[in-house]
């Protein structure tokens, strides 16, 4: 959970200052850093930048993590 809390307050004092911001991950690092039911961000709003280098331009392989679907 330490993973949890230090993106929490990543995201907290962004808030409080204004930033805009979104998450970078993939399934595979969401499930080892957070686990892939954590969804604070997600239930935020803030968007996720789906990393995934397979050299497809295409979003085929996204799997639902972290309360992002589409």
């Amino acid at each position: 959970k330490t993973n949890q809390a230090f993106i929490e307050d990543m995201i907290n004092e962004g808030l409080k200052l204004g930033v805009t911001a979104g998450i970078y991950s993939s399934y595979n690092s969401w499930q080892s850093v957070v686990g892939l039911d954590y969804n604070y961000p997600s239930s935020l709003g803030m968007p996720l930048w789906y990393a995934h280098y397979d050299n497809s331009p295409s979003f085929s392989d996204f799997t639902a993590f972290g309360g992002w679907s589409t």
